[in-house]
This record gives structure tokens, C-alpha cells and sequence, in this order.
């Protein structure tokens, strides 16, 4: 009987999760779907406890990811990519040096462990990191935080900084 308990509380939390994906997908949040479920599943199971998935559905959920990031990839990007390929090849390594340098900052001043440290300052996407945060025993529940304090930022700031500086270059 454990296992219709468990089932029950599979397709609570699921059910909990796609209304506040619902939610997340028609406001204005970055990532909203993500951060919606998130959100709803996080508040539903502090107050009741009874959030549950079981430890297989995290390679489900990450061979699913894989599988839509790997649909991006078209002859058209990778014929952009060779025209910007220096150009990508140095943006990519000044950020995966930066962010390795923040990370180990981060781990020495905080007390968080290095994997969450790294994972939390990587310059990916907010559902890649966090679910190679999980995979890999980091904290994933930091990792989202930090990433979406990243991409509230960057969205809101980034705009006027294009703004200011596209008036004053141009």
C-alpha cells in the first residue's frame, strides 16, 4: 500500500507543479514555467510535507533536457557559429575563467561546498546547472537561487545598459 501513498503524492506534486508552471508561463518571469513549478512545489511542500518524486525521475527529467537543447543545434547555427567561432571560443573561455574564479571566491569566504560554489557562478542556463548541480551532489536549490537572482539582473539591468550605450556609441 506504501506505493499508492507514494503515487498519490507523485501526482499531487506534478499536479501542484504544472499550475504553478502555468502561472510562471503566463507572467512576465524569466524562465517562468521552470520558476512557477518551482515556486508552487517549493511552498506546497513546506507546508505539507507531502512533495515527492522518486530518485529516477531526475534522468528522466535530464535526458528530456539534453534532448531539447540537442534540437538547437541546426546546420544554420553551425554555419554562424564557424563565422564567429574566434570570437565565441574567447567569450566562452573568459567566462568559464571568471566564473571559476568567482566560484572559488565564493567557497572560500561563504562556506558553501566547491560543487555548489561552481555550479552557482557558471555562466549556463538556470534548468542545465541546476540539474548537473543535482546530478553531481551539489545543493541544487542554491544553484537555482543564485541563477535566478543572475537572470531577474541581467534582465533588468542589460536593457539599459544597451540603451545608454547604443545612444552614446552610435
Amino acid at each position: 500500500m506504501e506505493w499508492v501513498r507514494d503515487l498519490s503524492k507523485v501526482i499531487m506534486t506534478l499536479l501542484v507543479g504544472s499550475l504553478g508552471g502555468f502561472v510562471g508561463y503566463k507572467s512576465p518571469l524569466p524562465a517562468g514555467a521552470l520558476l512557477g513549478a518551482m515556486i508552487a512545489v517549493g511552498i506546497f511542500n513546506l507546508i505539507t510535507g507531502l512533495g515527492y518524486m522518486p530518485g529516477k525521475s531526475t534522468l528522466i527529467v535530464q535526458v528530456l533536457l539534453g534532448s531539447i537543447i540537442g534540437l538547437s543545434f541546426t546546420k544554420d547555427n553551425l554555419q554562424l557559429l564557424s563565422k564567429y567561432l574566434l570570437p565565441s571560443i574567447t567569450i566562452v573561455l573568459t567566462l568559464l575563467f571568471l566564473s571559476i574564479i568567482l566560484g572559488m571566491l565564493l567557497y572560500r569566504f561563504t562556506g558553501m561546498d566547491l560543487a555548489t560554489s561552481l555550479f552557482a557562478t557558471s555562466p549556463g542556463a538556470l534548468s542545465s546547472m541546476s540539474l548537473l548541480a543535482e546530478a553531481f551532489g551539489a545543493q541544487a536549490h542554491v544553484v537555482v537561487l543564485f541563477h535566478t537572482l543572475r537572470l531577474v539582473l541581467v534582465i533588468l539591468i542589460m536593457p539599459f545598459v544597451i540603451k545608454i550605450l547604443t545612444t552614446f556609441i552610435h
